[in-house]
């Protein structure tokens, strides 16, 4: 992968703990960082010590600050995963870990916080995902309008998506709504505690609009309890250092590059205003209020006429393969 260009390794939630190390001291001796999920057979303050530089989706913090986390970590290790159908074994872990969430210890928490700072590894909460996945089918917007700049077999795929894996009983809703509310708690209290926060948004999953689902990203950090001004930070200067690219990116000053959005109304008084776009500079280039509104009709045009491969049965939607791009990356104009 080194040889290939690779920026970083991504990891995964089925990983033991034993490769996770193996990927750890690659890692380490070819010169690249790994990034990713917990596994989730292993601890976030382990996954933490051995190097991994970000962790997304907040996948085991809940474990890891659970009371019953051995008990818990006791009934995954006694789940095989069947090779043929692996997304059992990954509902379950699923399940067990909005479990752990109610059995959340502060003292717990604060240790794995302290371990996240101490190794400076990363959170991408990703709450556009975690919120999407907390929805009953019947919480999304037919009529959303960004869904027309998406090709009808990939918002067909979403619908079909959701109608299949979302909460569908009472009781099934109230408890992913619990755990969202208990997902925002915990992307506040790691900001509080001072592990520093990447805005992302994993786009390649239902209802997450590439481009747009970035601005429901910083409204749900806000909500989360960080400041307006700390939620951008984490979608621009956080988001640049830790890509490595802080001196060209991520900060408005002579010598970078110039992509900048030009917004109507301060974001800093309210976070949604980052939606009343006024024009986008891109690399120099100004685009203006006419400028986009024909691009975004381009776009429209192309979604309506594209034919695209069938999209996955199954499997996780964060990438697609072991090297993939950040889940915080450094925020781009797009026509969004």
């Amino acid at each position: 992968m080194k040889e290939q260009g690779a920026d970083f390794v991504k990891v995964y939630s089925m990983l033991s703990a034993e490769a996770l190390h193996a990927v750890a001291d690659e890692s380490r001796r070819v010169g690249l960082r790994f990034v990713g999920h917990v596994p989730e057979r292993m601890s976030a303050l382990d996954a933490a010590d051995a190097g991994q530089h970000s962790m997304e989706h907040l996948f085991g913090f809940f474990t890891a600050t659970s009371s019953k986390e051995a008990e818990l970590r006791e009934r995954l290790a006694a789940t095989p995963i069947d090779p043929a159908n692996p997304q059992a074994w990954y509902t379950v872990a699923r399940a067990l870990e909005r479990e752990a969430a109610t059995t959340h210890d502060r003292r717990r928490a604060r240790r794995l916080f302290d371990r996240l700072r101490r190794n400076g590894t990363h959170a991408s909460p990703t709450l556009s995902v975690l919120r999407a996945l907390s929805l009953p089918a019947s919480g999304f917007d037919r009529n959303d309008p960004r869904l027309r700049y998406l090709p009808k077999m990939i918002t067909d795929y979403w619908w079909l998506q959701v109608e299949q894996t979302g909460p569908a009983t009472p009781v099934e809703i109230e408890e992913h709504r619990r755990f969202f509310e208990a997902e925002l708690a915990m992307t506040g209290d790691l900001h509080r505690a001072g592990v520093p926060i990447l805005a992302g948004t994993d786009s390649n999953n239902a209802f997450c609009f590439p481009g747009f689902s970035l601005h429901d990203e910083l409204a749900l950090l806000v909500r989360a309890g960080l400041s307006p001004m700390s939620a951008l930070q984490a979608a621009t200067r956080d988001a640049a250092r830790f890509l490595g690219r802080d001196r060209t990116e991520g900060t408005v000053e002579p010598g970078k590059v110039a992509d900048l959005v030009v917004l109507d109304e301060d974001p800093l008084a309210d976070i949604t205003n980052t939606r009343r776009i006024h024009a986008v500079v891109h690399r120099g280039r100004y685009l203006g209020p006419g400028e986009r509104t024909r691009m975004l009709a381009d776009i429209e045009k192309a979604a309506a006429e594209q034919q695209f491969p069938e999209p996955p049965v199954s499997g996780c939607g964060c990438g697609g393969g072991l090297v993939s791009s950040a889940s915080g990356g450094v925020a781009k104009p797009a026509g969004a």
